[in-house]
């Protein structure tokens, strides 16, 4: 299922495109390292291919990405986070609601009951709790439509 689909750049403004023509926001050597860094959170780690970063694309943004490989993953006191990523608090806030809506990010509290970020894993985890909202936006949509596809693809894998 790993397919390695060659991207090019157009320019400094534009999208990514890969050999199946489909565009991306951010490269997806930087998705894969985080897909790897939220696999780390799981007992049990999601395949990797292009269909799974696809997904990632489609509702975390470029910035979002490099916040969280950044920030890595366990269990992240605001003041940990702060001393791993170049940003002032309110950004560090600002982008940690954000990723906390998004349900990649969820507020635990530690074995000392303090409240600490964590980075969820994909599945179970992270999938579930971006499409419980049951929002229809665009975006959801589109989320949801990748998932779908990733699944299909897998299955399709699994049974060749």
């Amino acid at each position: 299922m790993n397919s390695s689909s060659e991207t090019k750049q157009h320019d400094q403004q534009s999208r990514i495109v890969d050999s199946k023509g489909r565009e991306w926001r951010t490269h997806k050597d930087k998705l894969e390292q985080l897909a790897d860094l939220m696999n780390e959170q799981s007992i049990h780690p999601l395949e990797t291919s292009d269909e799974l970063f696809y997904i990632f694309d489609a509702v975390i943004s470029t910035e979002e990405v490099d916040f969280m490989l950044k920030m890595g993953g366990g269990n992240q006191t605001l003041k940990s986070i702060r001393q791993k990523v170049d940003l002032s608090e309110k950004e560090i806030k600002s982008i940690l609601e954000k990723l906390i809506y998004k349900g990649i990010i969820t507020i635990i509290d530690d074995k000392e009951g303090n409240k600490v970020y964590h980075l969820m894993s994909i599945f179970p985890g992270w999938f579930e709790l971006y499409l419980m909202r049951g929002e229809k936006t665009e975006e959801s949509k589109l989320f949801a439509k990748r998932v779908e596809e990733y699944f299909e693809a897998a299955y399709k894998f699994g049974n060749e």
